[in-house]
C-alpha cells in the first residue's frame, strides 16, 4: 500500500513480540479480518505466499527465522530498509534472508499517510533487542522499534 489504513493499530494488545510474526494479534487480522473485508472478486487474485520472520531471543543476532504461509503481511525491516539504522533494530538473520522491495529503496516511499498526515507505521520485524517491541518506520522514514500495543500505521502488502 502506498499509504497506510485510516485506522492505527497494535501488533498485539499487550506489549511482546513473543511468537513473532507468527503468534501476533495482527497476522491474524491481515489475513483474516483484512482479508474478509474485501469483496470475493477482490480476494481471488491474490496468493498465499511464504513470509519469513526473525524471532526475539535477547541478541541481535536472533533465533531461527520463523516461515509463515500468508495472504497479507506487513513488510520486514530488511523489506523497507537495506542497512543503516536497520540493524539496530531487527534479527540479523532475519536480514540475511530477505531482500529489500524495489518501492522502498527510494526514501520518501517509506513515508506514509494515515488519515491525510504522516504517522509511523508497524512492520512484522520483532525487536532485536526488546522482548516487547516489534520495528516500525518512523515518519522522517527511519527504523525504530516501540512497544507492540502502541496503535500505529498499518500498511498490509499481498501477492498477486
Amino acid at each position: 500500500m502506498k499509504d497506510c489504513l485510516k485506522a492505527t493499530g497494535y501488533m498485539n494488545s499487550t506489549s511482546t513480540n513473543a511468537g513473532s510474526w507468527q503468534a501476533c494479534k495482527r497476522r491474524g487480522w491481515c489475513n483474516g479480518g483484512f482479508r474478509g473485508a474485501m469483496p470475493a472478486t477482490l480476494q481471488q487474485p491474490f496468493k498465499q505466499f511464504k513470509c519469513v520472520t526473525g524471532v526475539y531471543n535477547g541478541s541481535t543476532t536472533g533465533g531461527s527465522n520463523i516461515t509463515t504461509q500468508d495472504y497479507f503481511a506487513l513488510a520486514a525491516g530488511k523489506e523497507v530498509f537495506n542497512g543503516g539504522s536497520l540493524t539496530s533494530y531487527s534479527t540479523s538473520n532475519e536480514a540475511t534472508a530477505l531482500t529489500q522491495f524495489t518501492w522502498y529503496a527510494t526514501a520518501s516511499n517509506r513515508v506514509k499517510n494515515v488519515a491525510g498526515s504522516a504517522d509511523s507505521w508497524w512492520e512484522r520485524s520483532p525487536s532485536c533487542t526488546n522482548s516487547n517491541n516489534f520495528c516500525f518506520v518512523y515518519t522522517d522514514e527511519s527504523a525504530h522499534a516501540g512497544y507492540a500495543s502502541y496503535a500505529i500505521g498499518l500498511a498490509p502488502f499481498g501477492c498477486l
